[in-house]
Order: C-alpha cells, then structure tokens, then sequence
C-alpha cells in the first residue's frame, strides 16, 4: 500500500510522466552491466503525444 501511495506522489508533483520514469528507471536497473539495446523507436505525432520503445537484452 505504501506504493501506491507514493506513485500517487509523484504523479501530483511530477504528473503521468513521473511515474513513467520511475518504471524505466527500475526496469534498467533490473538489467546487470552492459545491455544491448535490441530495438529503438521514437514516433511523435501530429498531435503531440510521443510514444517511444526500447527493447534491451541483457548479453548470456
């Protein structure tokens, strides 16, 4: 429950993206070392909500 309290935080202070951050920050972190970045795309539209993808593998 404290979690969810917190994200409730961030997303007053900071808003959606926060908490978007924080997730890709702990999904990096779940990576060791070096990773090779498998995929990346980045898309902005007309109407101004970007969307972005990053596929990482982490080397056997």
């Amino acid at each position: 429950m404290g979690n969810a309290v917190f994200l409730a935080e961030l997303v007053e202070l900071a808003g959606t993206q926060g908490v978007d951050l924080l997730m890709w920050l702990t999904a990096r972190g779940a990576l060791s070392g070096n990773v090779a970045t498998v995929h990346s795309n980045h898309h902005i539209p007309i109407s101004n909500t970007a969307t972005g993808l990053l596929a990482l593998a982490q080397p056997a």
